[in-house]
């Protein structure tokens, strides 16, 4: 029942460029995620799923990372924690003339996930187990991870993994193995 509305958030180091989609005539504080592209993706390759999650009341901070091209989960996770720092950052922010922020205190800041796809959806996972409780959950859609460590015994948040019985970069075996990881305190 929302309509969308979108602005640039101010630039971070950690990722290349952002956006901000958000319920026009939604009132309150609203829940709010990251989302983040998969390999050689940007943000805008996925705006279709931004202005569904914003329809239905979500602030949808979206952005590509540092160098998709470079096939590293590190970039991925940099710019997730960075989303939710400034998701964090615009709920208090004071809006000028060059950086508006017409989400001034609507962010649930206890109501924080992070969203991603492929090497974003690996990044995803990463960066809630750095998160930790300041997360309230991380979906991982099909995700990549290259050459990272699995350490997933601190995410602390519900999480969501979805694979693809056909997927053949994000194998369907390994993301069992990611599934099979998570801690088994968390739902």
């Amino acid at each position: 029942p929302y309509t969308k509305c979108t602005y640039t958030p101010p630039a971070n180091s950690a990722y290349a460029e952002a956006k901000v989609w958000y319920p026009c005539n939604a009132t309150g504080t609203l829940a709010a995620t990251t989302l983040i592209s998969g390999g050689t993706k940007v943000y805008a390759d996925y705006t279709k799923l931004a202005d569904h999650l914003v329809t239905h009341g979500y602030i949808v901070f979206a952005m590509t990372p540092k160098n998709p091209s470079l096939l590293s989960n590190a970039a991925w996770t940099s710019a997730q924690k960075a989303g939710i720092a400034q998701l964090k950052k615009e709920n208090t922010r004071t809006a000028t003339s060059v950086n508006p922020n017409p989400i001034k205190g609507k962010v649930n800041t206890a109501k924080l996930q992070v969203l991603g796809h492929s090497l974003g959806g690996g990044g995803t996972l990463l960066a809630a187990a750095s998160l930790g409780t300041g997360i309230k959950t991380a979906q991982a859609l099909t995700p990549a991870i290259m050459g990272s460590t699995l350490s997933f015994y601190r995410i602390k948040a519900k999480t969501n993994i979805i694979a693809g019985v056909n997927d053949t970069t994000a194998l369907p075996l390994l993301v069992a193995v990611y599934y099979n990881s998570l801690p088994l305190t968390i739902d």
